[in-house]
């Protein structure tokens, strides 16, 4: 009677599975970091449109005013000069590089500091007036260093969100 001597995996067949777990574990292991990357960004920007409908219904609520001053250095806003909110870690008012036109006007570059509303004696602020009108229109970007995303608010108050994809190009979300 003759023996099947070839029982159990032999160290190369071992090595190469783990091999392969290892490669599979880094290719979803990047893909998550990206994905998460992105859904930051979005969120962030959500939380500020949440904001700015907010600061909306407020001036044309309590017939004053409502502003939403933006910081570009310490990468914050207030509303009505209270209520401070920090954007999270890694995202910061601004552009990534490659980007040259912005939404709607790709012939218009971008703001440096990633805010384009500038009323006389309130730079950097978005005001809504009572009649639920902000005056200038103007766009908010956000990025993460590596995406870019805005924010279009027309005169109206209606609000456009942005996603870059490089240049002048950009896609309505």
């Amino acid at each position: 009677m003759a023996r099947n001597k070839t029982k159990g995996l032999t160290l190369i067949e071992m090595l190469m599975v783990i091999a392969i777990i290892g490669l599979l574990l880094s290719i979803a292991t990047t893909s998550m970091a990206e994905y998460i990357a992105q859904t930051k960004l979005k969120t962030t920007l959500m939380s500020l449109v949440t904001h700015i409908r907010h600061a909306g219904m407020m001036a044309i609520g309590e017939s004053n005013p409502s502003m939403i001053k933006f910081d570009t250095v310490f990468c914050s806003y207030t509303l009505n000069g209270t209520n401070e909110v920090l954007l999270p870690s890694g995202i910061r008012f601004g552009i990534s590089r490659g980007i040259s036109g912005s939404p709607g006007d790709p012939s218009t570059p971008p703001p440096a500091d990633g805010i384009s509303f500038d009323s006389p004696g309130h730079a950097n602020t978005l005001i809504y007036y009572s009649s639920g009108y902000v005056v200038p229109a103007g766009t908010i970007y956000i990025t993460d260093g590596t995406r870019t995303m805005a924010i279009r608010v027309a005169n109206t108050g209606r609000m456009k969100l942005w996603s870059a994809r490089g240049g002048k190009k950009w896609v309505e979300i």
